[in-house]
C-alpha cells in the first residue's frame, strides 16, 4: 500500500516486466511508471536492497511522483518500502 501525506494512495505493484502500477482500493489504474524501476543489489551481509521507481499520477492535481527507498529481500511478502 502507498499512502502518501498529501497525494495519491493506493496499491502499488512493481511488476518484474520492469513497470509500476498504482491503483485504487476499488482497483482503478491511478497511474503507471514513467521508466522501469530499478535496484541495487543488497551489499555482503546485508538484506535490505534500494529501489528507485517513479509513478505518472497525471491527469489530477499531481503530476509524476519520484521514490527512493529501502526494503528487506528477505522479509517475506509482508515487507515494507521505507
Amino acid at each position: 500500500r502507498l499512502r502518501c501525506t498529501d497525494g495519491p494512495a493506493g496499491t502499488l505493484s512493481l511488476l518484474r516486466d520492469g513497470d509500476v502500477e498504482l491503483r485504487s482500493e476499488a482497483g482503478e489504474l491511478l497511474g503507471t511508471g514513467v521508466a522501469p524501476w530499478t535496484y541495487r543489489q543488497r551489499e555482503k551481509g546485508a538484506s535490505t536492497v534500494l529501489v528507485r521507481f517513479s509513478v505518472d499520477v497525471s491527469g489530477g492535481e499531481w503530476d509524476v511522483l519520484y521514490f527512493t527507498g529501502a526494503v528487506d529481500a528477505e522479509g517475506g511478502p509482508g515487507r515494507r518500502l521505507e
